[in-house]
């Protein structure tokens, strides 16, 4: 499967087919990255040092810890990011990056809900219907457990970012 893009949308199919292929490459950098700090890096040093996007950082990250090439030391470490928030430590495993990399399966139909949700979020001022409607498509296209209930509390990211629910 390529990269998923928001239907009816010139722009998203071009970046789609603009990054088609490089995401491996950026995984196995910041793969590298991660690997090179015995102790270990949170999505937002990784974004500072490589000076790759956070969005890009996190997508990479996760499919890493998909493919099991990162995970959480067993004391769960936390570093503050540049923002002042909590952030999780990521070791390297001692899985090969070659033999084991590989993308998380993706719900097409879900990603391009998503995506249309988001465009239409943007296009329309920070409507706050379209906000729910673009966090229940993002929490359908990319997670395997229900939404939290509370959408008023700032959640502690994996990655190294603040979200608001």
């Amino acid at each position: 499967m390529g990269t998923p893009y928001a239907k009816n949308s010139d722009t998203s199919k071009e970046a789609a087919e603009f990054v088609s292929g490089k995401t491996r490459l950026a995984a196995q950098q910041i793969w590298q990255y991660i690997a090179s700090r015995p102790e270990g890096a949170t999505g937002d040093e990784v974004a500072f040092d490589l000076g790759i996007p956070m969005q890009s950082v996190t997508a990479r990250m996760w499919a890493l810890k998909y493919s099991k090439l990162i995970v959480q030391p067993p004391n769960k470490p936390k570093r503050l990011t540049r923002r002042a928030c909590r952030a999780t430590v990521w070791v390297v495993t001692e899985l090969d990056f070659d033999a084991h990399y590989k993308e998380p399966p993706k719900n097409k139909k879900a990603i391009s809900d998503f995506l249309d949700a988001g465009r239409h979020y943007v296009e329309n001022s920070k409507d706050e219907e379209a906000l729910d409607l673009l966090i229940e498509a993002a929490w359908a296209a990319f997670s395997d457990s229900p939404r939290p209930v509370n959408k008023s509390h700032q959640e502690e990211s994996d990655f190294g970012f603040d979200e608001t629910f």
